[in-house]
């Protein structure tokens, strides 16, 4: 689906994702509101994408609404329930979380990404009277329209708020990761998979639970994002997971490609973090009616986790065809059993990708085949051992120095034959050695380094 401009007597209007013809076409289908609503968009100025109905992590919105000068607008229709105004918030909430919230994006957008909620029988007045009384709004990044102000006052209501600072930076990267239904701004190629990669992609063999093992560079995501989409290629619903809520985004990426390449819907794919994912699951139960008690003493991350145990045995459903979780050496064999007994559909399938190098979070999980056993794991290990991060060379010295100096028994990358078919040409490294007195000055060691190879190598 192409995204298409309309025109009403010669005058560009909005561009829609996906295109009229192609709304009753949705996988997460439009109520009659909604739909009815959508043709008001048209009055928006050629500027403007509008997005129906995309996936942003764990949230389907009814409409995204985008502008590169007055920002992004989460548009949510009311359909009676009392609680639209806390998911509307937790709408911008996490897009703010996923497209603003990378090193270097600074501090929250504030009203330049604003949530909608359209009362559609109702004037603005009425609405905002239904909603939250009589009092002024208390939270400028959230507005309450009714039909006047979704049909003539349109125009001036989706215009950014003085003092508005709209991040091109965040606009480009929502625009290439944001997706509906399989169409997305920007198609780029995905990178080409090793054979250990398609092996883990493709499952020749139907398994239901695998494990994965590799050190860093060998490939391990691609062949799990890979998967995931020949998965909802397959029309089936997956959950990507991992510790850390800025990999996911990562991961989201890879995914979109490789949906493209093999013309899956990238909406069947959830990717977030683990504790992102319990939160999520806690709250729509406390929604539906099942609380989860308060654990009497531990982190939040530890009581998110047993709340998530609490409502799943409840009978709160939250299920999914398959579920891969990556960076598994930061999960905890119980965290991974609650996926497993509670959340991945019987007969689904599971795929835990582990790097028996890295711990930055001090887990060590994964570090006997009893442990595999008891996750459920009995089939042997896919390793994926070669590397293609680096030039040759600096493979061979990376695995002396770990060896000499780390652990004689060090995990350590080989050379893959197939490493130029792969990424192509590795450039060569240039290789120094420094001794630093202690070991907080090896950040600034590494940092000074890297500026100094980019000044040398400009281009």
């Amino acid at each position: 689906m192409t995204p298409v401009s309309h025109q009403i007597q010669g005058v560009p209007l909005a561009t829609f994702q996906p295109t009229f013809d192609h709304l009753h076409e949705l996988l997460h289908p439009l109520e009659a509101d909604a739909l009815e609503i959508v043709h008001n968009f048209t009055k928006l100025d050629d500027g403007w994408i509008v997005y129906a109905r995309p996936r942003i992590g764990q949230d389907v919105p009814d409409f995204v609404l985008v502008h590169d000068l007055h920002g992004v607008i989460v548009v949510d229709v009311w359909t009676g329930s009392d609680d639209v105004l806390r998911v509307a918030r937790r709408h911008r909430t996490n897009l703010v979380d996923q497209f603003y919230s990378l090193p270097g994006d600074g501090r929250d957008p504030g009203v330049s990404v604003r949530a909608a909620v359209v009362v559609p029988d109702r004037s603005t007045a009425a609405a905002k009277t239904l909603l939250i009384g009589t009092g002024p709004s208390p939270d400028p990044t959230l507005a309450i329209w009714g039909v006047d102000a979704v049909g003539e006052h349109l125009t001036a209501v989706a215009m950014a708020p003085p003092g508005s600072v709209v991040s091109a930076e965040s606009i480009r990267r929502l625009h290439r990761q944001l997706v509906v239904d399989g169409v997305s701004q920007e198609i780029v190629t995905p990178v080409e998979l090793s054979a250990d990669a398609r092996m883990v992609a493709v499952n020749p063999n139907g398994s239901k639970i695998r494990g994965v093992t590799g050190p860093p560079g060998s490939g391990k995501s691609f062949a799990l994002t890979a998967r995931a989409a020949r998965l909802a290629a397959e029309g089936k619903s997956v959950l990507v997971l991992c510790f850390n809520l800025t990999l996911s985004h990562r991961l989201r990426g890879l995914v979109v490609e490789r949906c493209a390449e093999y013309g899956a819907n990238p909406a069947r794919v959830t990717c977030t973090s683990f504790h992102t994912f319990c939160a999520r699951v806690v709250d729509d139960a406390s929604a539906a009616g099942i609380v989860a008690a308060e654990p009497a003493r531990g982190t939040w991350p530890e009581k998110i986790v047993v709340k998530t145990d609490d409502v799943l045995t409840r009978g709160f459903d939250r299920r999914y065809d398959a579920v891969l979780v990556d960076e598994g050496q930061d999960f905890r064999l119980q965290w991974w059993n609650l996926l497993r007994e509670k959340v991945v559909r019987p007969g689904g399938e599971m795929l835990l990708v582990t790097d028996p190098t890295v711990d930055l979070y001090g887990k060590s999980s994964w570090t006997t085949s009893s442990t595999f056993e008891a996750a459920g794991i009995t089939e042997p290990l896919i390793d994926m051992t070669a590397s293609y991060r680096m030039a040759p060379e600096l493979i061979d010295s990376t695995n002396l120095f770990a060896r000499e100096y780390v652990s004689s028994e060090a995990t350590v990358p080989s050379v893959p034959a197939d490493q130029s078919a792969v990424v192509g040409r590795v450039s060569s490294g240039h290789r120094s050695w420094r001794n630093l007195e202690r070991v907080s000055d090896l950040g600034s060691a590494v940092g000074q380094e890297v500026v100094r190879l980019l000044q040398e190598n400009p281009t």
